[in-house]
Order: C-alpha cells, then sequence, then structure tokens
C-alpha cells in the first residue's frame, strides 16, 4: 500500500498539482508591443485558478491554470486583453499602445518600457490610420509635399494668398497647441497630424494667424 500511495504521489507530481478534483499547470510566456519590443511589470491573472503573475525584463512570465483557462493581461498605456490557455503551452502576447493623451507616460512612468524604445516603436508602427512621414528627409519637404496652399522656399513657408507688400506672407507654426517660430528641429517621424488652417483655427491667433496656421502635432 505505502508502494502504491508513493506512485499516486509520484504520477500527481509529474502531470500537474490536483486541487479540488482540478489539474493546475504552469503557463509560461512572453508578452511584449508592437510585436518585438518586451513589457516589463504587466499583471497577468488565470482567471479560474486566480493566480497572478508579474513579467520580468524581459516581457516573460509564468502562472498556474486550470484546464482551459484564461489569462486577463493588463499594462498602463496599453489596450488589455484576454487570452485562452492551451494546457501548458508557451504563449506569446503582444498588447497594442493606447495611444491616448496620457498613454505614453502611464506606460513609461509604471516601467512597463523606457521612453526612447516606446518612441521608437511609435515612430516605426503608426497607428491605424495615421500617416507615416518618415519617408520625408526634414519638416520642410513634408509640408512642400503634404500641404499645398501654402509656398516653401527653403526654410520659409509662406501664404499664397495675395497680400500687401508691406506684410509679412510668412504662416504661423503651432506645435502641439504652442507658438513656435522654427520648425527645424522636428524629424518628419515624430508627426503625428499636420493641416494648415486659414479659418477659425487661423482668427483665434488674431494678426499672427493672418496668413494662415500650420497646426502640428507630434507623436
Amino acid at each position: 500500500m505505502r508502494f502504491i500511495s508513493f506512485y499516486l504521489l509520484l504520477l500527481t507530481a509529474l502531470s500537474g498539482t490536483l486541487v479540488d478534483g482540478q489539474e493546475y499547470v504552469s503557463v509560461s510566456g512572453i508578452v511584449t508591443t508592437f510585436k518585438e519590443i518586451p513589457l516589463n511589470h504587466v499583471t497577468i491573472k488565470s482567471l479560474k485558478a486566480g493566480d497572478l503573475a508579474n513579467t520580468d525584463s524581459l516581457g516573460r512570465f509564468s502562472i498556474r491554470c486550470l484546464a482551459k483557462d484564461i489569462l486577463l493581461v493588463t499594462a498602463s498605456g496599453f489596450d488589455g486583453k484576454r487570452i485562452k490557455t492551451n494546457n501548458s503551452e508557451p504563449v506569446m502576447i503582444d498588447l497594442v499602445f493606447s495611444n491616448k493623451e496620457n498613454s505614453f507616460a502611464n506606460a513609461v512612468n509604471n516601467y512597463h518600457v523606457s521612453g526612447e524604445m516606446l518612441q521608437e516603436g511609435i515612430n516605426t508602427h503608426p497607428a491605424k490610420g495615421q500617416k507615416d512621414y518618415s519617408k520625408y528627409t526634414n519638416i520642410y519637404e513634408l509640408i512642400d509635399n503634404e500641404i499645398h496652399t501654402v509656398r516653401v522656399n527653403g526654410t520659409s513657408v509662406t501664404t499664397t494668398k495675395i497680400i500687401s507688400m508691406n506684410l509679412s506672407a510668412q504662416v504661423l507654426f503651432i506645435v502641439d497647441g504652442v507658438e513656435v517660430s522654427n520648425i527645424s528641429y522636428i524629424s518628419p517621424r515624430v508627426v503625428k497630424t499636420i493641416r494648415y488652417s486659414d479659418g477659425v483655427d487661423a482668427t483665434m491667433y488674431g494678426m499672427r494667424g493672418a496668413n494662415g496656421v500650420i497646426l502640428i502635432t507630434l507623436k
């Protein structure tokens, strides 16, 4: 009897832990974003087993699950996911960057990823419906090709409207809501949106916006 009891215990240890008649297995995996950047401190919860785990600096984790368990994967600044487990097979989980107002700060401040790596991922993989301007060598080339209602000459961007000879034709630059006089420092890769307006958006700047406004939002 002792031999049989020892054999049963050994078999249980090899096949998984039995609790309340259910078999627990260890599931491991890796959590990334942009298909290649590992995420740290991501929370993984097995909904059936009730176990919790966190990823390490390489995005790796291991968690105890029940058969056909569901993993709830969450990280600040990223869209959460529910993943069905398949026994103890490793899982590869890629979280989508939320791309909301505070998403970048939340992801970095919670130590999921460094700001440099996250920015590189954003630049390399534009969000769905977002134009990729990385093909341009500088911001003035971008404006010249994307905005056809202004004239670009070197670093000068002027309106095509007929104005008085005594007035400058230079358009106004607004970057992330702030008026700037120089945009040469902006790389096309970090431009999220860019548009020209000589309507309501321009009138709010008074005479400074008389020649129109180029509104730039950065990633």
